[in-house]
């Protein structure tokens, strides 16, 4: 059997379309795929080390900032009176009323927890006497003062002075109950 030149180059270009898009199909669209996943993955891999870039550059700050943190933290547990044993927030009273030329007696009372409050807190009585400007800047220095604390009751009487007394006393008489918080949880209890 003998085929016409012209069938022979038909059949030959058939042939060589037919390999062509063996193969594509088989060889070249498979590498295509994969060369695109791997582009994706190289993308994803991209984006993944800039995160991990920035949250180490964040980490880098925050170790940067730790010192400041531990200091603040510091100061805040400052503010707050030990439950136990509130000596050193009476100490801080009899120093201020030293300073501001008063007479202080003060003393601790339990102080319930009332709904609402987020720390538990201790009770002071203060009773303050002298000059009636000491008296108020003694309140004004306890309300700036870096505890934290909360006046629930203010009483400030002008002294009479007693003809039978020998020994002078302050012209005013400060009585205040002020809440100083504990910083620990408030606890309530059920009845």
């Amino acid at each position: 059997m003998f085929m016409p030149a012209k069938k022979k180059i038909y059949l030959l270009v058939s042939v060589i379309c037919f390999v062509d898009v063996l193969l594509f199909s088989l060889v070249l669209l498979p590498l295509f795929r994969r060369v695109k996943a791997n582009a994706d993955d190289l993308n994803t891999q991209k984006i993944s080390l800039a995160v991990l870039a920035a949250q180490s550059e964040s980490l880098g700050d925050f170790q940067k900032n730790v010192d400041d943190l531990e200091n603040y933290s510091q100061l805040v547990r400052s503010a707050f009176v030990d439950a136990s044993a509130p000596v050193e927030f009476i100490e801080f009273l009899e120093e201020q009323a030293e300073s501001y030329h008063l007479q202080l007696i003060a003393s601790p009372f339990d102080s319930p927890p009332i709904k609402g409050d987020l720390w538990s807190s201790i009770g002071t009585r203060i009773n303050v006497e002298g000059q009636l400007a000491d008296c108020l800047r003694f309140v004004e220095m306890l309300e700036n003062s870096r505890w934290v604390i909360t006046i629930i009751n203010f009483n400030l009487q002008k002294v009479v002075a007693n003809d039978s007394e020998a020994i002078p006393r302050g012209e005013a008489f400060l009585s205040l109950e002020v809440k100083a918080f504990s910083g620990q949880p408030s606890v309530f209890k059920k009845n």
